[in-house]
């Protein structure tokens, strides 16, 4: 791997403690600007609705194009982090979605912001988005399940602080001046992204051959899981902010707060993961199958409850019980492939919830087109998340052995695989799946794949 300065003994001294808390400090303020940025489509959707006057379904492409690129782009992301480190990485995806942003405020019409905001935007948070939570969980060993949950709390304050945020700025400056504020805000990342260090070297590892890696069951689980939760969180994080105008009024202006109390409610969740997570008796699988099922009936709930506070609790109790899937998706692969793979594993994953995502809010749109109301985009929304709470009771029935590359896995081989992800006659970028075994005193939070 190449990083991004030579000083790697410095920084193996620093797993768990001293300059690590730095490095979780700038990926929570990472995690917030580029989950703040994939959330606040939900308010900028109903400007687009009214100001291009398009259909709900060909509306909610913008934000379905945003999140589904920041997921696709998730294994270049990862080979460029292996390739180039995390620090000039996570720099430059926060410069693509500056300037994504930035033009994004001379749109003529919706097509434009397929691209400049849709796409751009996506990318650069992608791209920035993997060195985030990476090199967390390289600086974190014994603690890395509750530094995980803290990290990712970002995002729920990202949720809770960009909607007010945003809608203050409509108010004032209209959608296109608020793109070119939050262009600057998103220049923030860089400065974030100068204080990440290189990530301690994991020592020599036994490989995990890629064929191995998809050949799981506990993975092949993990991905259906995720593409059909992240289904379901589009429609809920797109669709809720129109859910609450449409039943509180056009121009109640609580109908934002929605939103913003999901993310606070999200960011206590994922701490609260975190910490679930770091006690040794609690089933992984166990615990996002109770939280992810839980989210499923909150938002199937959310169209039948036709009042604030019948709002504001789902809201809640969505954001609290959805927070699991951040916090405990990277310590689930970490126990698949270790943490030297991470980025990897991640990165395939990603396309999963990238096609989730691409999916769920339009086909909500398209359903409230059809029927003219939210009951069939919610209902959908919701079975999808409940579902992929229940896939999760498979590998708690067939459990692996062991983690990939292990004595004890049916997976295990000695040799070393490399996987070509991209070559030509000048050049070759390579990802090299390595599995970490846990060491025997580390605390495992989930169970074994």
């Amino acid at each position: 791997m190449v990083e991004d300065s030579p000083n790697l003994k410095t920084a193996h001294r620093d797993v768990d403690r001293g300059y690590a808390w730095v490095i979780l400090t700038c990926s929570f303020f990472l995690h917030l600007m580029i989950y703040g940025l994939t959330t606040s489509p939900g308010v900028f959707y109903v400007q687009f609705f009214r100001d291009f006057h398009e259909t709900h379904g060909s509306t909610a492409w913008i934000s379905s194009l945003l999140t589904a690129s920041s997921y696709f782009v998730g294994p270049v992301a990862s080979v460029l982090t292996s390739r180039f480190g995390c620090r000039r990485v996570a720099m430059v995806g926060g410069l693509i979605a500056s300037f994504g942003l930035f033009i994004s405020c001379y749109a003529p019409n919706i097509y434009y912001l397929y691209f400049s905001y849709g796409i751009l935007v996506g990318v650069g948070t992608g791209i920035a988005y993997i060195p985030s939570i990476n090199v967390v969980a390289h600086f974190f060993d014994k603690r890395r399940s509750i530094a995980l949950g803290i990290a990712c709390s970002g995002v729920g304050a990202g949720t809770f602080v960009y909607p007010p945020v945003t809608h203050e700025l409509i108010e004032h400056f209209h959608w296109r001046g608020a793109m070119i504020i939050f262009s600057g805000i998103t220049l923030n990342i860089l400065v974030f992204a100068m204080f990440i260090r290189p990530v301690p070297s994991s020592g020599s590892t036994p490989s995990v051959p890629f064929k191995h890696l998809i050949r799981s069951f506990g993975f092949q689980v993990l991905c259906v899981n995720n593409l059909l939760f992240l289904f379901g969180l589009s429609v809920l994080y797109t669709h809720v902010p129109a859910l609450a105008e449409d039943i509180l009024g056009e121009d109640d202006p609580r109908a934002t707060w929605i939103l913003a109390a999901l993310g606070a409610a999200n960011t206590v969740g994922r701490v609260a993961f975190g910490i679930m997570a770091h006690w040794r008796r609690l089933n992984g699988f166990m615990l996002a199958l109770v939280s992810f099922t839980a989210t499923g009936f909150a938002v199937i709930a959310m169209p039948y409850w036709r009042s604030f506070d019948g709002l504001l609790t789902l809201a809640i109790a969505a954001g609290f019980s959805c927070a699991s899937l951040g916090t405990l998706t990277p310590q689930l692969l970490i126990d698949l492939v270790g943490v030297a793979s991470l980025h990897s594993a991640y990165g395939f994953l990603l396309i999963f919830e990238g096609i989730g995502q691409l999916l769920g809010a339009p086909v909500a749109g398209w359903l409230y087109d059809w029927s003219n109301g939210y009951e069939a985009s919610f209902v959908t929304g919701g079975v999808c998340l409940a579902v992929a709470g229940l896939l999760l009771v498979l590998p708690i029935i067939w459990p692996s052995k062991g983690p990939i590359g292990s004595p004890g896995s049916p997976e295990s081989s000695p040799e070393r695989v490399t996987v070509s992800v991209a070559e030509d006659q000048t050049d070759l970028i390579e990802s090299t799946f390595q599995d970490a075994s846990p060491s025997p005193d580390k605390t495992n939070m989930v169970s074994k794949f």
